[in-house]
């Protein structure tokens, strides 16, 4: 019998030296106050959400780092047929499970106003990671401010045909390259 994907996590995460979610966990009375600041910083500008997020690294890069190459390791199977479309949404279930609300949420945010977090957002845009368009609406894993869970319903509900959300990621995916090499070669040009 072939190698599961749970089995293929295990390896990549221990040949790679990650630390697994579990080992990441952080106290839920943090999770509780970093959720209670960026509240309080949405009604700031993105710069100042991206400067708290940068504040946060240290506590924040281990965690997002290995929930990031979770979610590549499941798209990657995913797109490239490896894994049927009910086994990927029951992985996607199942790791959705093992966080808590303010987890949830500090990912939603992460995703879309870090500059680190633009290709976790990728990772996750369509995929239902935070729920389909009901469960959204409804609060059911995260509760969102209402301007973002009418974000999280357009960029993160699974598009009811799979290769569209595929074309739509690939898309992304193949933007921000195009943008991170236009960047790169600048700093190039202009590095003293």
């Amino acid at each position: 019998m072939g190698v599961t994907l749970a089995q293929e996590l295990s390896e990549f995460v221990q040949a790679e030296d990650l630390p697994i979610l579990a080992e990441t966990a952080m106290d839920q009375h943090a999770l509780a106050e970093m959720k209670r600041q960026i509240r309080e910083n949405l009604n700031q500008n993105q710069s100042e959400i991206e400067a708290w997020l940068e504040n946060q690294k240290q506590v924040l890069a281990p965690y997002f780092n290995s929930f990031q190459t979770i979610i590549t390791l499941l798209n990657q199977r995913r797109e490239g047929e490896q894994l049927a479309g009910t086994e990927y949404h029951r992985y996607i279930s199942v790791l959705r499970s093992q966080l808590s609300e303010d987890e949830m949420y500090l990912i939603f945010i992460y995703s879309l106003f870090s500059l680190k977090g633009v290709e976790t957002g990728i990772d996750l845009s369509y995929t239902s990671f935070f729920g389909d368009e009901g469960e959204i609406k409804d609060s059911v894993y995260v509760n969102l401010p209402a301007v973002m869970k009418d974000i999280a319903i357009t960029h993160f509900v699974a598009h009811s045909d799979e290769l569209v959300s595929y074309a739509h990621r690939q898309e992304m995916r193949e933007a921000y390259q195009e943008s991170r090499s236009r960047q790169q070669n600048y700093l190039k040009r202009t590095s003293f």
